[in-house]
Parts: structure tokens; sequence; C-alpha cells
């Protein structure tokens, strides 16, 4: 894997979910947070969590912990357990996955171009929660309502915490000002290949 990059004030946060029929999915994100600490970061997007984020993932895919890293060339990675924060449900799916399926949600931020989009999936999704390729409204709508709820109550905090788009070849990172999900499903075929 190559180095990671140095962007001022930037974290590198990696959900990692519980594993289920053979899949553990790992979704990563970032976040700007210039005043704080791996560790009160993680904490913190614990303590704003709210139900729904990750529904259309099934329950057994609980989050567990955060693997939270400061991009700036010499930290090393702090692990934040969920235990102790955060004590609802993130995940609310039931019934047959779908592994290589997965919801997106695309990130806009200010800045033209590549480097001021960015997206994150979602997955894998269950069958229920799916029709023909599209992920069905209620689950989509909900999930929404939760990023809009968690991302607003962090925005809130001192200091203020902002889901970011990373671009590791411009060793930068801009604010999201937008979040919209998409009702096209996205793939990943590394999910899949767990399987195997």
């Amino acid at each position: 894997m190559a180095p990671l990059p140095t962007i001022a004030g930037c974290f590198r946060v990696t959900w990692n979910f519980a594993q289920y029929l053979g899949i553990t999915p790992r979704i990563v994100q970032h976040y700007l947070a210039a005043d704080s600490t791996a560790e009160e970061l993680g904490q913190a997007i614990w303590e704003e969590m709210v139900n729904g984020f990750w529904e259309p993932m099934h329950a057994s895919f609980e989050p567990q912990s955060l693997d939270v890293i400061k991009l700036d060339g010499t930290s090393a990675s702090v692990n934040v357990p969920r235990a102790g924060f955060f004590t609802g449900t993130t995940c609310e799916g039931s019934g047959q996955i779908v592994p290589q399926a997965a919801a997106v949600m695309s990130l806009k931020t200010n800045v033209r171009g590549p480097r001021g989009r960015g997206r994150s999936y979602v997955g894998p999704v269950v069958e229920s929660m799916i029709s023909d390729g599209v992920i069905d409204d209620t689950p989509l709508d909900d999930m929404y309502g939760a990023w809009q709820t968690t991302l607003g109550a962090l925005a809130l905090r001192d200091p203020v915490i902002a889901l970011a788009v990373a671009s590791y070849v411009h060793e930068e990172a801009h604010p999201v000002t937008s979040v919209v999900p998409r009702k096209l499903l996205g793939t990943q075929r590394r999910r899949q290949d767990q399987l195997r």
C-alpha cells in the first residue's frame, strides 16, 4: 500500500464492522477536525451517531470500532471502540445480503473537478431494501436523514468537525457541503470476493 499523504487537519476514519457470513465490511471516510486528536474525533463521531446511518446493511454488520489516523505524516492509527458511546442500531436490514451491492452517498464540496467530489459506499445491502438494481425510497430517505442529523451535529461541535473529500494525489481535503443519496446501487466486487 502506498504511504498516506500529509493533509493538514484531516483524519482518515475506517469503520470496522462485525463479520457476517464471511464478509467483514470496512468503510473509509475523511474528516476535517483541525484542533482534535484522533481519539477525540472518534469519540465525537460515536457520540453524535444516530440510528440508521448504515440502514440498508444487515443488522449483523453493526460497526464495532473506528480506526482513526491523523494525516500529518507522523501519527499512528488509534482504535476507538464503540462500547461506552453509541448503543443504538446503525444497520437495520434483515434477510438475504447482496455481497457486491452497495448504496452510494455522493459527496460534494465547493471545489470544482474530481478533487472536490467523492462517494461513500454503504454495503453490502440486503435484498429486502432493493428492487431491480435500485435502493428503495424508504431506506434511502431514512439513511439520508441519519446522515444529515449526524453530520449536522458534528458541525455544531466545538471545535467543528466536517466530513471531507480528500484528494491523496493533490494532498488536500475539502469539507463536504452536500450529501446526495443515489438511487442506483454501486458495486463492491472486493466484498463478493471474500466469499471465495
